[in-house]
């Protein structure tokens, strides 16, 4: 989005939809029920968390490289559903010790910037840029807690004429951080 570009007006039953969409996402998170998270995802989802890494830019200034071209990033997670589907099933054997038990975590999404994008594949669906700052708290054997923060950018689905189906398509998370506390099991 450039700040010089004139907002179009977003459609304010989408703009709902797509906050509860959010809102439900950190609800179904937080409390663990992953395979309601599943169901909010496109079939053909990608899920991408890139390492930033600081580089030198041509002026000589310190840049953050992979939080604008993600093709040259390498991730810490890059996701289709069915890799997200078989974590998921990981975490739920009981047997993803980093889980066990599972954390407790509180996830904070920040007010949503949304840009209508061109009308999806599918008749009847459109389709919006949603871009989110957000925290994450996350407890561990009620001792230790880390914070992860960063940026989501989003694009996420409104279908049918009713809005009855919103389908995250695809998301990349900027973390903040370029170095993890911990290695992580959990979706942002």
């Amino acid at each position: 989005m450039s700040a010089t570009t004139k907002e179009a007006a977003i459609d304010l039953q989408d703009a709902h939809l797509l906050t509860q969409a959010l809102a439900r996402e950190a609800y179904v998170l937080d409390t663990n029920q992953y395979d309601q998270w599943l169901e909010l995802l496109a079939p053909d989802v990608r899920y991408l968390v890139p390492i930033p890494e600081w580089v030198h830019g041509r002026s000589g200034a310190e840049e953050a490289f992979g939080t604008g071209n993600d093709a040259l990033a390498f991730p810490y997670l890059d996701e289709t559903h069915e890799g997200l589907r078989l974590r998921v099933a990981r975490l739920q054997t009981g047997l993803a010790h980093g889980e066990m038990p599972p954390s407790m975590t509180a996830r904070v999404v920040g007010v949503a910037l949304i840009e209508q994008l061109a009308k999806g594949p599918a008749a009847g669906t459109r389709r919006y840029r949603v871009v989110t700052n957000f925290t994450l708290h996350q407890t561990r054997h009620e001792t230790r807690v880390d914070v992860f923060a960063g940026r989501r950018e989003d694009v996420w689905s409104v279908g049918d004429d009713d809005g009855s189906q919103v389908l995250l398509g695809s998301r990349t998370v900027h973390l903040i951080e370029r170095v993890l506390p911990r290695a992580f099991s959990t979706f942002f």
